[in-house]
């Protein structure tokens, strides 16, 4: 993650192509509310796809308190039409293919460089960037990941 990105700082404003080949930049989507930023796998994710699923049935709840959400998906523009009508979602899903986002942020996922998804840390007790833990990962140990240290043989 890039170093200038701290709290009470600015993100990045980058102008991307929604679903109905509109472009847009982030600060225009936002509109001067809270806004929830997603960024995904794309539509053949099966677990971004249930957590869109969710999010959509819990989005009216988010609308009354002026919360906006937007999606940016490695999907092409019909890929990401597709996912949103397949989501059922309220929200802009803008196309980034080239994962400019994701590049600009400095994220990569290491557990699954073949695929290379865009994830963030979504929990503030676990740093993805803690000594030992990509090396533990590279070595086969996958006890320190969530949700493999709870299936993997001998686990309880």
């Amino acid at each position: 993650m890039r170093s200038d990105i701290v709290l009470g700082g600015r993100f990045p404003d980058d102008e991307l192509t929604d679903h109905t080949r509109t472009r847009w930049r982030l600060s225009e989507l936002q509109d001067g509310q809270p806004m929830i930023l997603l960024l995904s796998r794309g539509h053949l994710c099966p677990k971004d796809h249930q957590q869109h699923l969710e999010l959509a049935a819990f989005y009216p709840k988010l609308a009354v308190a002026y919360t906006k959400i937007v999606t940016i998906s490695t999907d092409n523009l019909l890929e990401t039409g597709e996912f949103r009508d397949a989501a059922g979602a309220q929200w802009p899903f803008l196309s980034d293919p080239g994962r400019k986002v994701q590049k600009d942020l400095g994220i990569q996922e290491y557990t699954d460089p073949h695929h290379d998804p865009v994830t963030r840390k979504i929990r503030p007790d676990w740093d993805l960037t803690a000594p030992g833990l990509r090396q533990a990962w590279e070595a086969g140990d996958r006890s320190q990941h969530h949700p493999c240290r709870s299936t993997q043989r001998g686990a309880a």
